[in-house]
């Protein structure tokens, strides 16, 4: 009777713990989306794009969570499903801080993908003081720097040092000549490692 009485304590504790554990809250959708972005800013854009992927399902924060799919996949070279996850973000009609992240996302897409035009465009929605709070070595100077290199792959020489000269106002160059090309391009690839 004592060993009955002993296993029948053992099962109510047992279930009272298992009943407690499944009720225990599910994370918020706020604190996933705070999670996303913090696994975003460590570097860990598999674990980011795992949390922003669970707000899709969740059909909550939509257009932030798009937003963060779209920069993890750019950060690991998937271009085409990245900008689909940016346009996917634009039809949620995201707020104008929101829009800025995801036109300078599709922004950096394009220019690895070498769609020039279209970085150019987008490049251009940007409000001129934007920096990405996910990544602080990112601002509007490297829109800039998307801009020139855009406009040179365009052999858009005239364009590329007016934008290489809002950067550097003394750099000048005679793009008539190959040698002035030639000194564009080394000027851009310099400030790659700069901006």
């Amino acid at each position: 009777m004592r060993n009955i009485a002993i296993i029948l304590s053992v099962i109510i504790i047992l279930l009272g713990s298992v009943c407690s554990e499944s009720s225990s809250p599910k994370a918020s959708d706020d604190e996933i989306l705070n999670d996303g972005w913090e696994n975003f800013e460590n570097g860990d854009f598999e674990e980011a794009l795992e949390l922003f992927l669970e707000l899709v399902d969740r059909e909550a924060s939509l257009a932030e969570a798009y937003c963060g799919m779209g920069w993890c996949l750019a950060n690991q070279g998937f271009l085409d499903s990245a900008l689909q996850n940016f346009t996917n973000a634009l039809i949620e009609n995201p707020d104008q801080d929101l829009i800025n992240d995801i036109y300078a996302g599709q922004g950096f897409s394009y220019e690895a993908s070498a769609m020039y035009q279209n970085c150019l465009l987008v490049t251009g929605l940007v409000d001129s003081d934007w920096s990405f709070e996910h990544d602080q070595n990112l601002s509007y100077s490297d829109l800039i720097l998307l801009r020139a290199i855009c406009h040179y792959g365009l052999a858009d020489f005239a364009n590329s040092l007016i934008e290489v000269q809002i950067l550097d106002p003394d750099f000048t160059a005679d793009i008539s000549t190959p040698e002035g090309r030639a000194a564009l391009a080394a000027k851009i690839e310099e400030l790659r490692g700069i901006v």
